[in-house]
């Protein structure tokens, strides 16, 4: 009697301990169902976020994966504290100038070394336009090249290589030419920084622009 009073005592603990677990699972449940209608209420009232804005906030969530991928180098190859792709995210309003046109990113350009680059939109084409200064001083020393652009990629008009976002297409075109005829430079003010804290200094004046 006392050994069927035991085993129906461990039953009701393990019963116990089971229903513990289901509602605590159904607690953490219910708490995702709410931030999924929260994120999905959030987006409704906002159906025009600017997307050149959420890519960058998404991409900053995940930066410490991605920035591993394109490390900067010195002129003597060795790699310094960021990377180009760290360089381009946190400068981006210096180099991402969408409410320019092709006259002004020329006029621009021709004031920088050559390879500089910056990324345009064209009110002509509805398309975003990669401009960067060639070796000279007329305005057909600066190339423009339109990008092509869908929901889930980036890409140069005449590449066949494409790029989860403009950060990750930009950085690659600053290690490799693909199509370019030679390789994109950042300017000397976002090149020379070696710290986070250095390229929001950069960014708020402006990196000479």
């Amino acid at each position: 009697m006392a050994m069927d009073s035991s085993f129906q005592l461990s039953r009701i603990d393990r019963s116990g301990s089971f229903l513990q677990l289901v509602d605590a699972f159904a607690l953490s449940l219910g708490t995702l169902e709410r931030q999924m209608v929260h994120a999905t209420q959030e987006k409704d009232r906002d159906p025009v976020r600017d997307p050149d804005t959420s890519m960058f906030i998404e991409i900053e969530g995940g930066m410490s994966t991605v920035c591993l991928q394109y490390p900067a180098f010195d002129g003597d190859g060795t790699s310094t504290s960021v990377s180009v792709l760290d360089k381009l995210i946190h400068t981006h309003p210096i180099w991402l100038l969408r409410s320019i046109d092709q006259q002004e990113a020329t006029g621009i350009l021709l004031q920088q070394p050559a390879g500089v680059f910056l990324v345009w939109r064209s009110s002509v084409l509805q398309k975003k336009v990669l401009s960067f200064h060639m070796d000279g001083t007329s305005d057909s020393s600066v190339i423009h090249i339109p990008l092509k652009e869908s929901q889930y990629t980036f890409s140069l008009e005449g590449s066949g290589i494409s790029f989860a976002d403009l950060f990750h297409l930009v950085a690659f075109y600053c290690i490799s030419r693909d199509i370019l005829p030679s390789t994109l430079k950042l300017p000397e003010a976002i090149h020379s920084a070696e710290t986070l804290s250095d390229l929001h200094e950069v960014a708020q004046q402006g990196a000479g622009y």
